[in-house]
């Protein structure tokens, strides 16, 4: 028989509203309001002998014995599959509190890291870049100003930048850890969008790093000097058996870095925390520095190609590089 709906003089219930609600975190921004679960509210009819409420069993009919079956075990009912993912709880959503300790552990690797690559332009400056300067003005000159240029580039400018950012990001940590909870992590993104725009200085450094790595080489075998100075530096305990363009190339290998780290961190940062679309407007920010950077380094290695080119081709009647024209 039909199920029989429930009687039209059922009371109303009234849900609590959103006002009624007392606010119990004081800061919005690393707190959500409290969750209400939703509960069904049963309310039956009184039993009535004209109208009779089936009953319905959440046992599979499958599991019910036919009639004239033979005798045989007892087969126990079983839920259906719709019935028990309708019962099973929803699974909890990760809070603030639950992500707190996956971010604060992501910007300690984000300090860490900028510490270690910090560390490693210091020992470029002090431990190759500075003798090679200090000679400039001697009878014995290791490298004279031009080819100091080639192989260093901009080197100083992305000097500066990190040791401005890495103080920044210090300063901002130690006071953040003094003046917020343990569990709470601090929002990194002001620091962020104060220095990564100028992460643009790169350019001139990664377009003209073949060409730099080129030019060292060139000179290892022309300056005697120079290589015997190159050779002692990178004995130095301090290069942790690494070469010198190997340093050089941990300059390249930066920005990429930027953008897991980033990834890493919006990735345990709640979607309704403002710190959330800051540190997705930084990672694109540094994707397209990035993607830039890509696109000088591949627009230099066209034209390395093409002038290799024409000289190989002298002969011919038209002149092969103009303005606009690329090399597929």
């Amino acid at each position: 028989m039909a199920a029989v709906p429930p009687s039209p003089s059922a009371a109303m219930v009234d849900f609590p509203s959103s006002s009624e609600l007392s606010a119990s975190q004081s800061d919005i921004r690393y707190q959500r309001a409290q969750h209400l679960p939703f509960r069904r509210i049963s309310l039956p009819s009184a039993p009535n002998l004209l109208q009779r409420q089936s009953v319905v069993s959440t046992a599979s009919f499958d599991s019910l014995p036919e009639e004239n079956s033979p005798p045989g075990p007892a087969v126990s009912p079983t839920t259906p599959t719709v019935i028990r993912n309708a019962t099973r709880s929803p699974a909890r959503r990760p809070s603030s509190v639950d992500v707190a300790p996956k971010r604060r552990k992501v910007i300690n690797e984000f300090h860490e890291t900028e510490k270690s690559y910090v560390d490693g332009l210091e020992l470029i400056y002090s431990h190759f870049l500075t003798p090679i300067i200090a000679s400039l003005d001697t009878p014995q000159q290791l490298l004279d100003r031009n080819e100091l240029t080639s192989i260093f580039s901009n080197f100083i400018d992305i000097w500066n930048l990190h040791r401005s950012f890495y103080t920044s990001l210090t300063t901002f940590l130690d006071s953040s850890s003094s003046s917020q909870a343990e569990e709470s992590a601090p929002p990194l993104s002001p620091v962020l969008l104060s220095h990564f725009p100028y992460l643009s200085l790169y350019t001139p450094f990664v377009s003209s790093f073949p060409d730099s790595l080129a030019s060292y080489t060139a000179l290892l075998n022309s300056h005697p000097t120079f290589a015997v100075f190159i050779a002692q530096q990178e004995a130095d305990p301090r290069c942790g058996k690494l070469k010198f363009r190997d340093w050089l190339l941990t300059i390249v290998q930066r920005c990429p870095r930027y953008l897991l780290l980033l990834k890493d961190l919006i990735g345990c940062t709640d979607h309704e925390d403002p710190e959330y679309a800051q540190l997705a407007a930084v990672h694109t920010l540094v994707s397209k520095i990035t993607s830039s950077l890509n696109a000088s380094l591949h627009t230099h290695a066209q034209t390395l190609a093409l002038l290799a080119l024409q000289r190989n081709t002298a002969n011919l009647p038209f002149k092969l590089i103009t303005p606009g024209r690329t090399f597929l």
